[in-house]
């Protein structure tokens, strides 16, 4: 996660509310690790009505394709 952190990468975390597989508690802790280490870009996402396919509307969504757009990589 520090390295993470440290070179300021884009992090948006996706979640489903109804995944059976993985469960949404599990998110908070690595997030709250980012942005304890000074992380500024840090965003996190739950799909309440969706099973463990969240992805489906996530790359759906133009907001996702419009969020990568404006990050580019450090020279």
């Amino acid at each position: 996660m520090a390295p993470i952190a440290q070179h300021q990468i884009p992090v948006w975390a996706f979640a489903a509310g109804r995944d059976r597989a993985i469960d949404i508690r599990y998110f908070y802790p690595g997030l709250a690790t980012l942005e304890s280490l000074g992380h500024k870009d840090v965003r996190f996402t739950v799909h309440e009505d969706m099973g463990h396919d969240a992805w489906t509307r996530v790359y759906q969504s133009e907001d996702f394709y419009s969020w990568l757009l404006t990050h580019k990589l450090a020279q």
